[in-house]
């Protein structure tokens, strides 16, 4: 996670009807051949290699603006180049596009990347403004099996190895600072969307603060900058002591371990079967974490009802997923009045499935209320 982004102003900016400015199309106004620089080709390496590479089959044009480069225009006129980007594509490739349709490619994009915000409910933070302006383009054109213009954008922040006015930039992954979109041009439509893992960070419509408080986590995957200290059973706070669940100690092998945090003191209390229990230094039990599932009993225990866990369980059916048979809560964390739910989903055997495909981790944020504010996976 490059920052930290707090979701506590969603609900009620959600409620009084704010929203971020409506993503506008980046204008085009010139478009002028990239000279190819033949001292950085590297003719011997791999197509694999082509996030790292030079392109020299690819000719490359500037697309600019009065603010300054866009991004950039591609074509080829090698034809075993033309049949690889063909079928990655399944469509012919459009010669002669210029500035009309990267214009044209710009004005879909933001109005379907809109769209999609306002009506499918998940939108990623590179489609927030005004990062999204931010990314610099690689445009292709191609015409689709039913004669439909095309465009595929490519988005990359402006790293000094991917040099986009010479490569292909191509990478699997990236985190979200690589993203790329299928736009039909011809009826204004998004076909394909994909951005690059492994954090892919979304939330309920449209909002401000598009991460979940997974990041501000003490316990679980983030924690910050722990300062631990030496501990032990007799060291814990009287009030820590009182409150340690004693439904884990099976052969009374349990560890203590002290942390500083942002001028707090934390403990961890681990036992003998794999159980992670935290609390702060008043006692209050912040953070559970085993190695088999967290029970609905336990989430109860911790968040003071269902709707946590429900949250989930609803949340994964919409996307097509039985949770209550293949999935199971691995630590739930109470985070500024929210719920950080690590949950895992593995329903290789089941037999709808294809392998490890429909596998997945996620950290989901839960309001008080039992909504989905957060999910990262």
């Amino acid at each position: 996670m490059k920052k930290l982004l707090l979701i506590l102003f969603l609900v009620p900016m959600m409620a009084s009807g704010q929203q971020l400015p409506r993503l506008h199309a980046v204008r085009v106004a010139k478009i002028t051949p990239v000279p190819k620089d033949t001292t950085h080709y590297d003719r011997n390496s791999p197509e694999y290699w082509d996030h790292v590479m030079d392109s020299p089959k690819i000719d490359f044009f500037e697309c600019r603006n009065d603010e300054g480069v866009v991004g950039y225009l591609m074509t080829t006129a090698d034809s075993a180049r033309r049949a690889a980007l063909e079928g990655r594509f399944k469509g012919r490739l459009l010669d002669g596009a210029w500035l009309a349709e990267v214009q044209r490619a710009e004005e879909v994009m933001a109005e379907v990347l809109d769209r999609k915000a306002d009506s499918a409910q998940r939108i990623c933070e590179v489609f927030t403004a005004p990062r999204y302006y931010r990314f610099t383009r690689q445009y292709l054109f191609f015409r689709n099996q039913k004669g439909d213009t095309c465009a595929f954008v490519n988005c990359m922040m402006d790293f000094e190895e991917n040099h986009p006015e010479r490569s292909f930039v191509d990478v699997s992954d990236g985190d979200d600072d690589y993203w790329r979109v299928v736009v039909n041009l011809t009826k204004r439509q998004l076909m394909h969307l994909g951005v690059n893992g492994p954090e892919i960070t979304m939330v309920d419509g449209r909002s401000r603060e598009p991460r979940g408080l997974d990041s501000l986590s003490v316990f679980g995957w983030m924690g910050g900058d722990k300062r631990y200290f030496e501990c032990d059973y007799k060291a814990l706070p009287k009030a820590v002591r009182r409150n340690l669940p004693k439904a884990y100690r099976v052969d009374g092998m349990t560890t203590y371990d002290g942390f500083h945090l942002d001028g707090k003191d934390y403990y961890i209390v681990t036992y003998s079967d794999g159980t992670e229990v935290g609390l702060d230094h008043r006692g209050h039990w912040r953070y559970l974490y085993k190695r088999d599932s967290v029970t609905t009993e336990e989430m109860v225990l911790l968040t003071g009802s269902t709707g946590v866990y429900e949250a989930v369980v609803k949340d994964m059916a919409a996307r097509g997923r039985d949770f209550r048979r293949y999935g199971w809560v691995q630590a739930v964390e109470s985070v500024k009045e929210c719920f950080v739910v690590e949950i895992k989903y593995f329903p290789s055997n089941a037999p709808e499935a294809t392998g490890n495909a429909n596998n997945m981790y996620a950290r989901y944020t839960i309001d008080p209320k039992g909504r989905v504010v957060g999910i990262v996976h």
